[in-house]
């Protein structure tokens, strides 16, 4: 198996990109919050309250003040971008896949909204995670959760040729379900 050359750059609070085991096809990715969203919770005085939120990514409680553990709230059907705290160079030819962690997938409502997002060979901004809460009551995302996994992949060269027809196939045009369940 060759290895691939992919430079990584942290921005501030960034956590490098990790496998989980030496067996991972995927990169852990950390969510990056570099402060505290401006999020009016409804009859608390942010400012002075000790915050005690269930965590819906591990099932854990969590006690925070405010300014002690940067943190967002992703509310209800509202897609939103998390910051993977990194910046990447990857070799021309491959692309960086993100996906779910099949682990938040099933404990929880958080999804990779356009899964898997591409980040492409030529793009050096910050990468982000486009993630949603599909549940019906807020999630709590705190700086350092293991949000999405990358997966890097060889792109083929294309050429592609416009033509008059295609070849035939026993399926044809066939489609959405058309093989049978």
């Amino acid at each position: 198996m060759k290895a691939v050359d992919v430079k990584i750059q942290l921005v501030d609070g960034g956590i490098m990109p990790k496998q989980a085991t030496e067996g991972s096809a995927g990169l852990d990715l950390f969510a990056c919050i570099s402060e505290k969203e401006d999020v009016y919770i409804e009859g608390i005085d942010q400012k002075n309250y000790l915050f005690s939120f269930k965590g819906e990514l591990d099932e854990s409680t969590f006690e925070v003040t405010p300014k002690e553990v940067p943190f967002m709230i992703l509310p209800p059907n509202v897609p939103m971008i998390v910051s993977a705290g990194f910046k990447v160079e990857l070799p021309e030819g491959y692309e960086m896949q993100i996906r779910p962690r099949s682990g938040v997938s099933f404990k929880s409502n958080l999804r990779i909204a356009n899964s898997p997002g591409t980040i492409d060979s030529d793009y050096r901004g910050n990468v982000g995670v486009i993630v949603e809460n599909t549940g019906d009551t807020p999630i709590i995302i705190f700086h350092g959760d293991r949000i999405a996994q990358a997966v890097i992949q060889e792109v083929p060269k294309v050429t592609l040729a416009q033509v008059d027809d295609l070849s035939a196939t026993a399926r044809d045009a066939g489609g959405f379900g058309s093989t049978g369940v």
